[in-house]
């Protein structure tokens, strides 16, 4: 019988283990324990006592642990598309609850563990300070802030039973930054880092690739708030480094194991953002890296140099691509009867303004350009959310700003006119003929061409300096085979080379986003010497502050599917820092002087069994012995390859005859697929 416990203390007696269950089932997450010691209680005593135990006696028998392995026949079809997915279910790494809800069993809880550890050993390194903040939050700073309402869909939102509005927490920049405002008086406090390794939530509305787009995950969020922003810069560079030595002891230092990439700065908000990447074609982000330098950037954010070969630029009306925007939520645009008195304010005070964004016809427009260049958020164009009844288009616009990109600049400014002028009409007649009413006139679209008829639309008159406003810019999204910008702003020649990546991790410098909305901050040097409370109230300075995520159970997948790519159907190769254990060793109870003498030469003599240049012990409860009789030597062995421990030992047959261990030794070598996988007789004498 199996004991399963999710608390935060050691479980009494050897037969029970950790397992992490979904937190609607249990709401506590257990805590690391100390490697060397293990708490008991007698049966006549409530007080546990901590006893140190000598190291062949930590070690994990695996006839003990709840580790529910099965072959891949048994995997649904589902399942077994995804390599990495279909071998945690089948090495007993996980089980799942509901779509996007995972249980982690005890060898993924170890993986967790030794990921966290790691994190947490980086994090001290920099001085931050670990805290847990609560998962169920209140409303009331997330509408001050505004992501109430931006967060939109993503946000699990919950009332209790007055009808008090509380969210599930998917990330706690508004919580963080209170508490810190509650503590933090004086400039003489600061910096202040903290950071938490908890559980997230996103309502996901496809979870997918098993444990990288979950509803519920794990994360380490840290958060830093410092005097100015150059203290803010430094913070953030500095965090920066840490991810680095992160990622490098969990993936290995190998170039091409991981990659940092600018990126946008999104829903978080704030001025500076990279993501850490791991390069997979399971990946939902495109990265562009330079085949020159080291730039690399997220798509949605790249920059590539204009194309200079004619026989590929535009050079008409018809060469061009336009695309219709307008502010999102303009009250210009909104149908009275859906607006509220507020917008229909602003609508009489301020002219509606239309923005065509004009690019060649072969490439895409890009989101985060437009938005950059805009400096305000904007929405498409469509018909349909204007229209309250068919052939009924309600919206009008007093201004129109084209944004055409600089490929486009051998076009002459009337066919680029042109071109926006054809957009507009397609747009007027869309779906006329299918529906009631006539398709709307130009003059209820844009009043200011009242004087014009439908069929001059090219004509001149329409763009107007009072109307039009025409700029260039670079509005297209860069694409694979692009030059490099950085490369051409130093007179050298790159090529951006695009591949799908994982997301891991991400960094934000924030600025005072936060500190603004709510209101908060700290007393500056100056107005403290004054030594005056109501001055210091009055000259309060907001918090300069950057944000940094870690997906731990993100990593895991991320990390699980390279390994799964690794090692095959067969089973995982993980990286040593993550294996669940580094060594297993596959015994009878018959060789009990071989497992002793296996044992001893581990903790003495590590690199004559691991095949480690290093001589440093291993550490005894990262040792497994696979004692389960009830299943022959060669399942055993298919299970070990399954879960992936990195060195096996098997003492059998070779033992008995001439007293000699069978050492398989199973290794990721780099990220170019290779593996190292050895297997050799050793004599321990």
């Amino acid at each position: 019988m199996f004991l399963l416990h999710s608390t935060r203390t050691k479980p009494l007696g050897d037969s029970a283990h950790l397992v992490d269950l979904p937190r609607c089932v249990t709401c506590r997450r257990p805590s690391r324990v100390p490697h060397s010691t293990i708490r008991f209680a007698s049966a006549d005593s409530k007080a546990a006592a901590l006893i140190e135990r000598p190291p062949h006696e930590q070690v994990v028998r695996l006839s003990r642990l709840f580790l529910p392995t099965f072959n891949a026949e048994s995997l649904s079809t589902s399942k077994a598309a995804l390599p990495s997915l279909g071998l945690l279910l089948r090495g007993g790494f996980a089980r799942q609850s509901s779509a996007g809800i995972y249980t982690l069993l005890p060898m993924g809880l170890r993986v967790v563990q030794k990921i966290s550890a790691i994190i947490e050993d980086e994090m001290n390194g920099i001085g931050a300070s670990r805290l847990e903040m609560p998962t169920l939050l209140s409303s009331a700073l997330w509408y001050k802030s505004g992501r109430w309402k931006s967060m939109g869909s993503e946000l699990f939102r919950l009332k209790g039973r007055g009808g008090s509005e509380y969210l599930l927490a998917p990330t706690h920049e508004e919580e963080v930054t209170r508490l810190v405002a509650d503590e933090v008086q004086s400039h003489r406090q600061l910096p202040v880092k903290v950071y938490q390794i908890t559980r997230k939530y996103r309502d996901e509305p496809r979870p997918r690739s098993g444990l990288m787009r979950t509803r519920e995950f794990y994360m380490k969020d840290l958060y830093t708030f410092d005097a100015d922003e150059a203290r803010a810069r430094e913070s953030y560079e500095q965090v920066r480094g840490a991810y680095s030595r992160i990622l490098d002891r969990l993936l290995g230092a190998n170039h091409g194991a991981w990659l940092a990439a600018a990126a946008d700065t999104g829903a978080i908000g704030g001025d500076l953002s990279h993501e850490y990447q791991i390069e997979d074609e399971l990946g939902e982000d495109t990265i562009l890296k330079c085949s020159t330098c080291a730039h690399a950037a997220n798509q949605e954010l790249a920059q590539s140099s204009p194309r200079h070969d004619p026989s590929v630029l535009p050079i008409s009306a018809q060469d061009l691509r336009v695309e219709l925007y307008e502010l999102a939520n303009d009250p210009a645009g909104l149908n009275a009867a859906d607006s509220d008195a507020a917008f229909q304010i602003a609508a009489e005070r301020s002219p509606a303004r239309l923005w065509a964004v004009v690019v060649p016809r072969d490439r895409s427009i890009s989101p985060v350009q437009l938005r950059k260049a805009a400096a305000q958020d904007l929405q498409p164009l469509h018909k349909s959310s204007h229209c309250t009844q068919p052939g009924q288009f309600s919206a009008s616009f007093d201004k129109v700003t084209v944004l055409t990109d600089a490929e486009c600049s051998a076009v002459e400014a009337q066919e680029v006119c042109d071109a926006v002028a054809a957009g507009i009409s397609a747009l007027l007649n869309e779906d006329h003929g299918t529906s009631a009413g006539a398709a709307p006139s130009l003059e209820d679209f844009f009043p200011p061409v009242q004087s014009l008829q439908a069929s001059a639309l090219v004509d001149v008159p329409f763009m107007t300096e009072s109307s039009i406003e025409l700029s260039y810019g670079n509005y297209r999204e860069a694409a694979d085979g692009d030059a490099c910008s950085s490369c051409a702003a130093q007179g050298r020649a790159g090529t951006l080379v695009a591949s799908k990546a994982i997301e891991v991790g991400h960094t934000f410098l924030l600025g005072a986003k936060y500190s603004d909305a709510l209101q908060v901050g700290f007393t500056p040097a100056a107005a403290d010497a004054a030594n005056s409370p109501a001055s210091s109230s009055q000259r309060r300075v907001p918090f300069q502050m950057g944000c940094y995520g870690l997906g731990i159970s993100r990593l895991l997948g991320a990390i699980a599917q390279r390994s799964a790519t690794l090692g095959g159907q067969h089973g995982f190769v993980w990286p040593r820092s993550m294996a669940p254990f580094q060594v297993c060793i596959i015994a009878n109870g018959s060789n009990a002087d071989g497992l002793a003498q296996v044992l001893q030469a581990l903790f003495h003599r590590p690199g004559k069994v691991t095949g480690c240049s290093s001589d440093h012990p291993v550490v005894a409860n990262d040792v497994a012995i696979d004692d389960r009789e009830e299943l022959s030597i060669s399942r055993r062995l298919k299970d070990a390859n399954l879960i992936g421990f990195p060195v096996v030992v098997v003492i059998g047959k070779a033992w008995r005859e001439k007293r000699h261990v069978e050492v398989i030794i199973r290794d990721a070598q780099s990220v170019d697929g290779t593996i190292k996988c050895e297997t050799t007789l050793i004599a321990l004498d």
